[in-house]
């Protein structure tokens, strides 16, 4: 049994690095949004894998794409979310690409006194 601890903790130490940080999209719509006045936006992130055992950025990449893509967007309502993921073999590792992109619809301007 002594034998075996070491292996599990290097194992689990291993798997550690293979979770990835989830993204929540909101889905309650907003009364006050425009729907005639949609733009795009999108964000994007990168992140390297060494030697195939050590992540640089990778797990990460998803929420740091939407940050900016909200950030981008400001107070619009998100809507129809894209995602692309792209990947490039380097010598040493391999590098990854993600581009989230979206449709950013405005608020209405509120009217005071009706």
């Amino acid at each position: 049994m002594t034998r075996a601890a070491p292996l599990l903790l290097v194992a689990a130490v291993l798997a550690a690095g293979c979770a990835g940080t989830p993204i929540h999209i909101h889905n309650g719509v907003p009364p006050d949004i425009d729907r005639s006045t949609g733009r795009s936006v999108e964000g994007d992130a990168y992140g390297f894998q060494a030697i195939l055992l050590i992540p640089m950025g990778v797990n990460t990449r998803h929420v740091r794409a939407w940050e900016e893509l909200l950030g981008k967007a400001g107070d619009a309502y998100v809507t129809d979310v894209q995602l692309k993921e792209s990947w490039t073999w380097c010598l040493v590792g391999t590098l990854y690409h993600t581009t989230l992109r979206a449709t950013a619809y405005p608020r209405r301007p509120s009217v005071v006194g009706r």
